[in-house]
């Protein structure tokens, strides 16, 4: 009976040893397989964490490159901003001297054409005055003829003394008239012309216009001569004041 205990318990020892290297062995193989499982799981997480990093790093690259053309493109657009602005500049510093020089050559032919206008009222005013003063010499002239046909008249020297008197009296009339519408004509044109350039104090007057100075029904000269009668002289003395006076009423 002992004996056969024995041998069942050197059994029973020799079997456990076996069954728990077994065991270990399957354990071993569980906990291979889970380290492999791990394994694997990391490499995933690592390769998962690569790409996001690739991904993260890709888009860092594609916005750094945005922002560099980006960056590119607002210092093209400055630039051309500037140019744009620097030829407007110039453009408009071009103009304000062609406006400057334009308006300095517009100030030097208004101040011609003031000058010459104003030599010529000057020459109109000259002639009017030697004018005057040729018709006061023929008057003083006439009045001296006058003295001398009286004078002769008296001495009864000669036999048409008296149409000579009448016919230097008519001429007297006649410049006397011919005298005092200058007057009054050069009067007129002083007056009109202080409203026009260079006479008028108004910088916005405008020129002294071409038709200024012309009468509006034009001018008759009359002379007497030595052939004409007293009648003629008396009749024109007669028609003479309504002329003018019609004349004068017209020009109103």
């Amino acid at each position: 009976m002992k004996k056969t205990n024995r041998r069942r318990f050197l059994k029973l020892s020799a079997a456990l040893p076996l069954a728990a290297c077994k065991s270990t062995a399957v354990q071993a193989q569980k906990l291979k397989q889970a380290k492999l499982k791990a394994a694997a799981k990391a490499k995933q997480l690592r390769q998962a964490q690569l790409k996001v990093a690739a991904k993260a790093r890709a888009e860092k690259l594609k916005a750094a490159a945005k922002a560099k053309a980006q960056r590119a493109k607002d210092a093209k657009l400055k630039a051309a901003a500037k140019a744009k602005a620097r030829a407007l500049k110039l453009k408009e510093a071009k103009l304000k001297a062609a406006a400057k020089a334009k308006a300095r050559a517009l100030k030097l032919k208004e101040a011609a054409k003031a000058k010459a206008l104003k030599e010529k009222e000057a020459a109109k005013a000259k002639a009017l005055k030697q004018k005057e003063a040729q018709l006061k010499a023929l008057a003083k002239a006439a009045e001296k003829a006058k003295a001398a046909a009286e004078k002769a008249a008296k001495k009864g020297g000669i036999k048409n003394a008296k149409q000579a008197l009448e016919l230097l009296e008519a001429q007297i009339k006649v410049t006397e008239h011919y005298l005092g519408n200058l007057r009054k004509r050069l009067e007129r044109l002083q007056r009109e012309a202080a409203d026009y350039k260079p006479y008028s104090d108004n910088p916005d007057a405008p020129d002294v216009p071409e038709a200024l100075g012309l009468e509006p029904g034009g001018v008759l000269r009359v002379g007497l001569l030595h052939y004409n009668t007293a009648d003629e002289v008396r009749r024109f003395l007669d028609l003479l004041p309504r002329s003018i006076a019609a004349a004068a009423s017209g020009s109103r």
